[in-house]
């Protein structure tokens, strides 16, 4: 498997301390435009969900719908950002896959389960209040459960927002700290914090109460900061999108073990 061409190593120095500046010409406008794709898609999908006062299982369906339509934007606006640059998402965007990659993932994914688990005992104690579902319903019929639940929640969603997040934002922020003079420290602190706050502030508009708030709020943020990380140190997202899917996956699972 040939060489990130936007790193540079040496034997003796952290992966994460020698990226230098790519020659890219895709970065904050792309990201920009990825978010304006995505929420333009989600707006549409709840006016029309408003509009035609879907029933449950409508609602089934146009959930399948707009998720395929609302992450084929966001692979759409990435997929022609990299024209602008390597024209490979394995080179600009890290998008390659290594055996160690998925020991990696699980324990990063086990990481951010445990830390979410330890944050919902902690913000249900502070509120009082137990969230009575949490930012994914699931249907009470199989096929669906299948789609949305395991086709969506659990893989199509953790491969478009990984590349999104950890591959064009963090990416993205991380060249423009190195291009105005910044250190590759500062450059991959900066990246990560860009990265993983705005994963976690994009699944804030799932929460329903004060509780959730504080769950996804705090459990996005970790498994944001978790797979940058990794997606730094290793220069590939191969590893974090195994995490998601882990993270994601297993949240399914639980559900449908306690019949939520």
């Amino acid at each position: 498997m040939s060489a990130d061409p936007t790193v540079t190593t040496t034997p003796t120095t952290p992966r994460f301390l020698t990226y230098s500046v790519p020659p890219v010409r895709w970065g904050w406008w792309d990201v920009i435009y990825g978010l304006a794709a995505f929420f333009l898609s989600l707006t549409l999908g709840i006016v029309a969900v408003a509009a035609l006062n879907l029933g449950a299982d409508d609602a089934d369906v146009f959930g399948f719908v707009s998720g395929i339509v609302t992450y084929a934007a966001l692979v759409a606006v990435v997929v022609l950002a990299s024209r602008k640059g390597l024209k490979s998402l394995a080179a600009d965007f890290g998008v390659r896959f290594r055996w160690i990659d998925l020991p990696l993932g699980l324990g990063a994914g086990l990481a951010a389960k445990v830390f979410t688990f330890a944050l919902t005992a902690v913000a249900i104690t502070l509120t009082g209040h137990t969230p009575e579902q949490g930012n994914f319903t699931l249907s009470d019929q199989s096929l669906w459960v299948l789609l949305n639940g395991v086709l969506i929640a659990s893989l199509v969603a953790p491969f478009v927002e990984e590349l999104f997040f950890r591959g064009l934002v963090l990416r993205a922020a991380r060249n423009r700290v190195l291009r105005r003079g910044g250190s590759p420290v500062r450059a991959a602190v900066i990246a990560i914090a860009v990265s993983s706050v705005g994963f976690a502030l994009l699944h804030l508009i799932q929460s329903t109460d004060v509780t959730l708030l504080i769950i996804l709020g705090g459990s996005t943020l970790a498994l944001g900061v978790i797979n940058s990380v990794v997606a730094i140190a290793t220069g590939r997202i191969g590893a974090p999108i195994i995490a998601h899917v882990f993270y994601n996956g297993s949240s399914i699972l639980l559900a449908l073990l306690l019949g939520m």
